[in-house]
């Protein structure tokens, strides 16, 4: 067998894990977990929006709570929903970039094009906001080191996560995405929820807005302190 197909073999399973793990930092440097002082900070985030009624929804249960949380918005929805972005902002929470479209062919466009993207996309939060975002989350998870290195040069640090509910998932329950949360707490705390959902524009989102009320409590009543990025 020719040496380059034997090598290319053998690390085809670590590139597979460096592409679609979100812990993977062999394509350069993602946060996954934050490391702090405290074992119980919860960084609570959600992703695709904003989405209308249901961004609204989650900022209202976030306001009961008193919890301040990490929004990472696709720039077609920041068009879409423009005053929404701005009440993200007003209430307290903080604003990262997820592209401009969440497309899965992301990761593999040209260096130049990738930033085109994500500056296009922290631009017009940066107008609606007056603040440039710090941080990105890549569509999917999905990484290159074209898009790692494309995203630091613009002074952005990415982020993916430790948790994920798959509330994103069609009529998934409200109690499923409690029980994917609850039962991995253990290997991380940033939490990814949905407020929209970027294949389905107009996303209904009230399962998830019934788990997000009883993961407060529950986790509240277990001492865990919710943070934004």
């Amino acid at each position: 067998m020719n040496l380059l197909l034997i090598v290319i073999f053998l690390l085809l399973p670590l590139l597979v894990y460096a592409f679609i793990s979100p812990k993977a930092n062999i394509f350069g440097r993602v946060i996954s977990i934050v490391n702090t002082d405290n074992a119980r900070d919860i960084f609570l985030t959600f992703d695709d929006g904003p989405n209308g009624i249901w961004t609204e929804g989650v900022l209202e249960v976030l306001d009961r709570f008193n919890v301040k949380a990490t929004f990472f918005l696709i720039r077609k929805n920041v068009e879409k929903y423009p005053e929404l972005v701005k009440m993200i902002y007003e209430r307290g929470h903080s604003i990262g970039n997820h592209s401009c479209s969440h497309s899965y062919f992301l990761p593999f466009s040209t260096y130049k094009n990738i930033k085109k993207e994500l500056f296009k996309t922290g631009d017009l939060i940066l107008k609606l906001t007056g603040k440039k975002p710090e941080f990105f989350r890549p569509p999917h998870g999905l990484k290159t080191p074209r898009l790692i290195r494309a995203a630091k040069d613009l002074g952005y640090q990415t982020v993916t996560w430790s948790i994920m509910a798959k509330d994103y998932w069609k009529n998934q329950k409200a109690m499923k995405i409690v029980e994917d949360i609850l039962a991995n707490l253990d290997k991380g705390n940033i939490v990814v929820l949905h407020d929209g959902v970027a294949e389905r524009e107009n996303a209904d989102r009230k399962e998830m807005l019934i788990a997000l009320e009883t993961i407060l409590v529950t986790l509240r009543e277990r001492c865990y302190q919710f943070k934004s990025m």
